[in-house]
């Protein structure tokens, strides 16, 4: 929404692969050898300044990818984000040259269920009652995805049985009939 550049980094990436995602979120073509995406990435960039996003940095802490990115940065001189799991930050302290320049590193918490309440009525299309945002805390355990799951199960089961309100029990139910399902798949 705000014009960022967002690269979800997988396993089998390579910094060629890298690149290449880059490229194409930029909306080019990503055509070439390395030092071309390079270029065009690093072009792009400069003519159209964004934030770049990398998600699952996890996979891609090493020599070379670091140097890919630090380049970027110096080159585009452009914010780039590095989004990963909770020891990504000590993992990269292991390349000052770019640890260096990471001005924040921010930790994210678990929800609290007051936090839980107040996001679904942002999101969520539909009612949770306490019982139900108490539940979701429960089996989702503060963590985001899983709480967007139970808000996603939520709506489901608000459509599926014309509730006005879901609450725990709705929630338990289900919850507990889709874990008996997996397990007997």
């Amino acid at each position: 929404e705000a014009n960022n550049v967002y690269v979800r980094c997988k396993y089998i990436d390579t910094p060629r692969n890298l690149l290449s995602s880059i490229v194409t979120e930029l909306g080019e073509e990503p055509k070439g050898n390395s030092g071309s995406l390079f270029n065009k990435a690093t072009q792009q960039l400069i003519a159209h300044p964004r934030t770049l996003i990398f998600d699952e940095t996890d996979y891609i802490v090493n020599h070379s990818f670091v140097e890919v990115i630090r380049d970027i940065n110096d080159i585009a001189n452009i914010p780039i984000i590095l989004v990963g799991m909770e020891t990504v930050d000590k993992r990269l302290g292991a390349f000052p040259h770019l640890f260096d320049r990471i001005r924040s590193v921010v930790r994210f918490r678990k929800f609290t269920v007051s936090e839980i309440e107040s996001l679904a009525t942002e999101i969520c299309e539909t009612s949770i009652d306490k019982s139900g945002i108490e539940f979701i805390h429960k089996m989702g355990h503060g963590k985001f995805r899983l709480t967007i799951d139970m808000f996603d199960m939520a709506e489901r089961l608000q459509k599926r049985n014309n509730l006005k309100t879901v609450t725990g029990d709705h929630l338990r139910e289900t919850f507990h009939k889709a874990g008996t399902k997996n397990k007997a798949a």
